[in-house]
């Protein structure tokens, strides 16, 4: 009797122990409009358990242990209703709710609900309430679109073109005229000649809702004029889950083709072999004082490599889960992806012109390509109640570009001219933020956030070798000695550190009133270093039959004898030390008038201190310094944004505003920047200054049903001291430099459509873009007036 006893006790315990558990899900609609209703409370009568609906009408209650229940929705002003059901084990049961509309009147009822930006209809009715004018797009509308990265998701917004993953245009305003930032902090871009950091490393897994904000904001920094484009990652899942997933992709220019590398050591697979590379060239090689090497110095030589390529490849991990621990929660999200891609440009034509518009070099060239991406987040959300929560994420990303290139074309002396040229590129960041959200009181939200990032850059071996064809011969090729300095390796390394943070509070009032305002800090940190070795080929006159097999000439036997010098390149002016740091204030007052007018203005201080500590060829240090501090009213940014609601489904919105362009290091540094390929050495320009834009802007949209949008925009921009990438000559060599231009302008249409049909969404957007800069009168240039760099008129 008494071992009876004890298995039946060990059998109830185990049952409890092993107890399975179900999912309980539906959608809550007004039975007599259809539409969904958002914030109805579902309740399993008898627990604590329950929810509240989404902006789709959608709720779910995971974790419901196997048994029957009660199962109650309400909604204030509708006759709640009670469905009977029975759960089983690993049950997954959809309830949906059609409620009536209800005379009795209620008591009031508080309902605490946390916003989620993932569905395209939630942030549709955000879009229609904002004070402001922004576009978004939730993490389900990037999986409808098939968008895998945030680059692919900010192409489909209107008026946002990308070429490649490097170069974003918004309303044909390049790189330097957008911002990105994660999480509402400003990210850094570990590539040195980029503001924006490339979009495609973020995979859109981990991210619940993009937005771009084409229309300023005191409540961010002010230095955009195209958009700020705002990556908000997921905070926990709502339901516990594992993802792993995995893709092939062909590309029909490479895949199974012949490709050609660079010759290096190591597993190139993942693009991690860095150390590997960075070995070809040692450390007591990366001096800044000229003179020759004896021998070889290097680890590696020319030589390429040759094999098909294989399909392109994508991998993903990732999980989450919330934990409830008593009445505080704690939310995990973790994250892993990798992808690699083959990519074969068979040719691009490349043209330099003189200012009376005649050719001054030009050159058509094949790349081989081989790219990869690692992305990694770990995201902890701890939410104490309610209204006060507190959240960790670090971001590890690894990029690599690795480039075998062939360039064939003619120089302005009239010489064919043949250039071999393998880069290798990596890219590393860690990104660590801290956010608090709290709630004081029911009029009282304070935030606050901090942030620090970890970025690097690197060029371990860049490897040129240039070649010549006296006489239109393609059997007999020679190497180019115009100056000693064609056939070269180069090295560049940047390391860059950035602290930010800042504290935002929002009081509201009775006469439907807000006041937003606080402090936003950043402070960045650059090292930079680059080095260039040129190959003096005194005596070798052999003569090459292809240009490939040039590499095979720089070998041992020929440094042996003296025919091959190192001679080392580097000096001081490739180098420079730079810091800049930015503090700003700011208030913001939204008011509504008469339930459909809203005026949202606001001003803010923005200044910065730039100091870029440059050499000598002795080493002598000089400074370059930008100081915005010294002229207060140059650093005010106001803004104006209107709303008029003249239906309860559409708006009329007016903006304008003022913001600022400061150049980059990259820019403003007079360092020597290797060039990637056979392209120019880049030199910046101390001179530069501040560029900046008066913006405005005049939409109209409808929202005829949930989830449906069209609208209209039409905008124009006045830029001041626009800068603009240009070619400068110095001892006959040519190179890239930026300067500021007299003024510049941009403006345009811009149209978009959203539309459901059943089960059926579909998109359009279109946009005319016109842009137009102007040059100064004492400028050598071949047009005085031309379009903006990079700018596309139309987009589709």
């Amino acid at each position: 009797m008494k071992k009876e006893i004890v298995y039946v006790l060990l059998f109830l315990i185990s049952t409890q122990l092993y107890a399975q558990i179900g999912i309980l899900s539906g959608k809550v609609k007004d039975k007599k409009t259809g539409e969904t209703l958002i914030g109805a409370t579902i309740i399993i009568e008898g627990t604590q358990k329950g929810t509240i609906t989404d902006f789709d009408g959608n709720y779910i209650l995971p974790n419901v242990e196997a048994g029957n229940y009660n199962i109650l929705c309400s909604y204030i002003s509708y006759e709640s209703q009670i469905a009977s059901l029975i759960i089983n084990d690993n049950d997954e049961k959809v309830i949906n709710f059609d409620l009536k509309e209800s005379v009795i009147s209620l008591d009031e009822v508080r309902v605490v609900a946390e916003k989620r930006r993932e569905t395209e209809q939630m942030l549709l009715v955000e879009r229609k309430e904002s004070s402001i004018a922004i576009e978004s797009i939730g993490a389900n509308e990037l999986s409808q679109k098939g968008a895998g990265t945030v680059a692919a998701g900010v192409k489909k917004v209107t008026g946002v073109s990308m070429i490649g993953s490097k170069q974003l245009f918004v309303r044909g305003l390049g790189d330097r005229y957008n911002s990105a930032q994660l999480n509402g902090l400003p990210i850094a871009s570990p590539d040195p000649t980029k503001k924006i950091i490339k979009l495609d490393i973020f995979p859109t897994n981990i991210v619940e809702a993009l937005t771009v904000s084409k229309v300023y904001s005191v409540l961010n920094y002010a230095d955009y004029t195209g958009a700020l484009i705002d990556i908000e990652t997921k905070d926990y899942p709502l339901v516990p889950f594992i993802s792993i997933s995995g893709g092939v992709g062909m590309n029909t220019n490479s895949t199974f083709n012949e490709f050609i590398q660079m010759d290096s050591e190591g597993i190139s697979y993942f693009g991690t072999n860095t150390n590997t590379r960075r070995e070809a060239i040692p450390d007591e090689a990366k001096t800044y004082s000229r003179g020759s090497f004896e021998g070889n110095i290097f680890n590696t030589d020319f030589l390429t490599k040759t094999f098909n390529a294989a399909p392109n490849t994508s991998f993903a991990l990732a999980g989450g889960k919330l934990y409830n621990i008593g009445k505080k929660q704690l939310g995990v999200l973790v994250s892993s992806s990798f992808d690699n891609e083959y990519v074969f440009e068979p040719s691009a034509l490349n043209s330099y012109l003189r200012t009376d518009g005649t050719n001054n070099k030009y050159y058509v060239k094949k790349a081989y390509q081989y790219g990869t991406t690692f992305s990694n987040l770990l995201n902890l959300h701890y939410k104490s109640n309610a209204f006060n929560s507190i959240s960790y994420n670090i971001i590890y990303v690894v990029n690599s570009l690795d480039e075998y290139g062939e360039a064939k074309g003619r120089n302005y002396d009239g010489e064919t001219l043949y250039y071999n040229t393998g880069v290798f590129e990596s890219h590393q960041l860690i990104n660590n933020q801290l956010l608090g959200k709290n709630k004081l009181n029911e009029n009282l939200n304070f935030d606050w956030a901090i942030s620090y990032a970890k970025a690097s850059s690197n060029l371990p071996d860049a490897r040129i070798i240039a070649l010549i064809d006296y006489d239109n011969d393609p059997s007999d090729w020679h190497y180019y000695r115009r100056n000693a300095q064609e056939t070269k390796r180069m090295v560049t390394e940047l390391q860059e550190d950035e602290f930010s943070g800042k504290i935002n509070i929002e009081q509201k009032f009775e006469d439907n009133t807000k006041l937003i305002y606080g402090v936003q800090s950043r402070y960045k940190i650059r090292a930079f270093d680059a080095y260039f070795y040129y190959y003096n080929i005194d005596s070798l006159q052999d003569i090459v039959t292809t240009p490939q097999d040039a590499p095979t000439l720089i070998s041992d036997e020929n440094f042996e004898s003296g025919n091959i010098v190192i001679s080392n390149g580097s000096t001081f002016q490739n180098k420079y030390d730079a810091n800049l740091f930015i503090a700003a204030g700011y208030i913001n007052y939204i008011r509504t008038y008469f339930d459909n007018f809203t005026i949202d203005m606001g001003l803010r201080s923005e200044m910065g201190d730039m100091i870029i500590a440059t050499r000598n060829n002795a080493g002598r240090t000089n400074d370059i310094e930008q100081n915005d501090f010294k002229d207060i009213l140059k650093s005010l940014f106001p803004a104006l944004n209107i709303q008029y609601r003249n239906t309860e489904q559409s708006n009329i919105r007016f903006a304008a505003s003022r913001t600022i362009t400061r150049p980059s290091f990259f820019e403003k540094s007079p360092s020597k920047i290797p060039p990637v390929g056979s392209a120019f050495t880049t030199v910046g320009n101390p001179y530069l200054i501040n560029s900046y834009s008066y913006n405005c802007e005049v939409k109209y949209e409808v929202f005829p049903n949930p989830g449906e949008l069209w609208s209209v925009d039409v905008y124009g921009k006045i830029i001041q001291d626009p800068i603009e990438k240009v070619t400068g000559t110095s001892g006959g060599d040519d190179f890239y430099t930026f300067k500021n231009s007299e003024r510049g302008v941009a403006a345009g249409v811009e149209v978009e459509v959203k539309k459901k049909f059943n089960n059926l969404f579909a998109g359009f957007n279109a946009s005319y873009i016109y842009t137009k800069i102007i040059i100064q009168e004492d400028e050598l240039v071949t047009n005085k007036e031309r379009a903006l760099q990079g700018a596309s008129p139309y987009l589709i």
